[in-house]
């Protein structure tokens, strides 16, 4: 974990770096490589999610990390599904920043980015006709539209979620119905 520990805190403030917890760090469970193939992933638990971000956003930020002169390279642990959806938005992608358009993931699944002083999100495949319409694109010019509208097992996501905050009091347990 001392390793792991001196890859992560040049990344942090020096405020964060002394204070960042691992809750685990381990190598991928699979054959160790030959010599001329790249070493094992590096898989670490993050006690603390503000030095979880931090430590992403650094890792973004960053042109290049290296240690001991290998180059290295962070990503956030993902579901497969996550993933292969992500995959199917790679034009969509491509296309905003050929355009010069930041975006960034939302969760579960979706892109938001800023155009005409207002934040977009694309979260279904009805939302990409109105990304289309906002960059003053044709749905036909972004490649292999065909794939990204046919996506599917899509969660339902709500248009808006309500949070109600909580009384901190323990509900008592409901009498049990006892038949006659």
């Amino acid at each position: 974990m001392e390793t792991t520990y001196s890859i992560l805190r040049p990344l942090l403030s020096p405020e964060m770096a002394k204070d960042i917890v691992l809750e685990r760090s381990h190598r991928a469970r699979r054959p160790k490589p030959k010599q001329k193939d790249p070493p094992r992933d590096i898989i670490c638990k993050i006690y603390n999610s503000r030095h979880r971000d931090s430590v992403l956003k650094a890792a973004r930020d960053a042109k290049e990390i290296t240690y001991e002169g290998a180059r290295i390279e962070f990503f956030q642990d993902l579901s497969p599904v996550t993933l292969n959806k992500r995959r199917q938005m790679k034009p969509v992608t491509d296309v905003l920043k050929a355009q010069k358009i930041p975006y960034r993931w939302v969760f579960p699944f979706g892109i938001t980015f800023p155009i005409q002083g207002t934040t977009r999100y694309v979260r279904r495949p009805e939302d990409l006709v109105l990304l289309c319409e906002d960059i003053s694109l044709l749905p036909s010019e972004i490649p292999s539209w065909l794939q990204i509208t046919e996506l599917t097992d899509l969660p339902e996501l709500p248009e808006a979620m309500v949070w109600t905050a909580s009384t901190g009091r323990r509900r008592s347990k409901r009498p049990q119905d006892t038949a006659d």
